[in-house]
């Protein structure tokens, strides 16, 4: 099944000019150039004087580029609320960079360990609002079937359920697909809780 192909949001570095020794912004807004006025942190307009001298000078630029940051990540967050997002791009430029900035490192890192070993084949080519929770069923049955134990997975379920979770709360779904997902499989009982080797 052919899935539609999710164009790149368009990065927007805008276009600095000034006017009457003060500098603004252009960009384009919907499919509509605007123009805006950059401001300093305490939300004066940046003046031409001798610390902000002119359009390509380097405290210009990265105030303009601190006004185009949540301009950007809102085009972004739009784009991502369309249909046919894949899971594993939702996955590597929206849930990996959450997951690093608010969980710990090793936590982080195993989440990448266990979508590469054991989720990475089966989103392949998979989109958010077209997967469904007999998907998910599927998956863990898969693992049951090859021997796996209840420790790797609880990993696979808890991440698959942490990936769908933050599109419902970004907006992109309206339900987990994930919640109440069973396997339907005998889970063998197995020690310990190496969940992220490929020989098990």
């Amino acid at each position: 099944m052919n899935t539609p192909k999710r164009r790149a949001a368009k990065f927007q570095k805008g276009n600095v000019i000034l006017r009457s020794k003060i500098f603004y912004i252009r960009f384009y807004r919907n499919g509509k150039r605007v123009t805006e006025v950059l401001r300093l942190a305490n939300r004066e307009p940046l003046r031409c004087d001798k610390t902000f001298k002119t359009t390509t000078s380097k405290t210009v630029l990265q105030i303009a580029a601190d006004h185009m940051k949540p301009i950007n990540e809102a085009t972004e967050h739009a784009q991502l609320n369309q249909h046919g997002v894949k899971v594993e791009d939702f996955f590597t430029s929206v849930y990996v960079p959450w997951t690093q900035a608010n969980l710990r490192a090793t936590t982080a890192m195993a989440y990448k360990k266990v979508w590469e070993l054991y989720l990475a084949k089966h989103m392949t080519n998979r989109t958010l609002d077209e997967y469904r929770t007999h998907d998910a069923s599927a998956v863990l049955t898969s693992l049951a079937k090859r021997g796996l134990g209840h420790a790797v997975i609880g990993h696979v379920r808890a991440l698959g359920c942490g990936i769908f979770q933050h599109a419902v709360n970004l907006g992109n779904l309206d339900l987990n697909p994930w919640r109440g997902v069973k396997c339907l499989a005998k889970i063998k009982d197995r020690q310990g809780t190496h969940a992220y080797t490929k020989e098990e």
